[in-house]
């Protein structure tokens, strides 16, 4: 059992596909999702609350970031994939740290955080072999990404070219692939 709060900030669909992969052994498992970090560069945290159960605070402004260089998944596809794969990627680097706390992660490494990244890439590797863009819903991206890209859209226009300024061929790709855009 996952519970979510404040999933609104994340892409559409993002919460379904994490509870389709997520590991029924780490449930109940709450995930809470914070408009706002001090810390600058932390885009998730677990904490074990009680005995049975997990707490992942996951922090959207720190992932979304136009600097962000999280994992190696950000170096490829358009702004709104990069806006899917990310947050992705992210929940399922900190359920593999819930993994590994409970002792189900037996993957060999050094360090914990190594181990939570090497589970969250098999995990990916799993669902892009089900479906190449990674299980991001058609239609619009939605939560706080779609509000990144509005707003950044909105301050690329420049009307002075006419009609044309406002075609944007990342959305056009995204839309002609069926994935999420803006």
């Amino acid at each position: 059992m996952i519970e979510w709060y404040n999933e609104k900030l994340l892409p559409r669909g993002l919460p379904e596909l994490i509870y389709q992969i997520c590991p029924r052994r780490v449930s109940p498992l709450k995930i809470i999702v914070n408009r706002r970090k001090s810390e600058e560069s932390i885009c998730g945290s677990v904490k074990k609350a009680t005995k049975p159960h997990f707490h992942i605070e996951l922090y959207p402004t720190v992932i979304f970031q136009d600097n962000q260089t999280y994992g190696q998944t950000v170096k490829w596809g358009v702004r709104s994939f990069r806006y899917w794969v990310i947050p992705l990627e992210v929940t399922l680097h900190e359920i593999g740290h819930c993994l590994h706390i409970v002792g189900l992660l037996k993957i060999p490494s050094r360090d914990e955080e190594e181990m939570a990244n090497l589970w969250a890439f098999q995990k990916m590797e799993v669902i892009g072999r089900r479906n190449p863009r990674l299980g991001q819903p058609d239609g619009f991206i939605g939560g706080l990404p779609g509000a990144y890209i509005i707003r950044e859209r909105a301050q690329k226009l420049d009307f002075s070219q006419g009609p044309r300024a406002t075609f944007n061929f990342d959305d056009y790709r995204a839309y002609k692939c069926g994935g999420q855009y803006g």
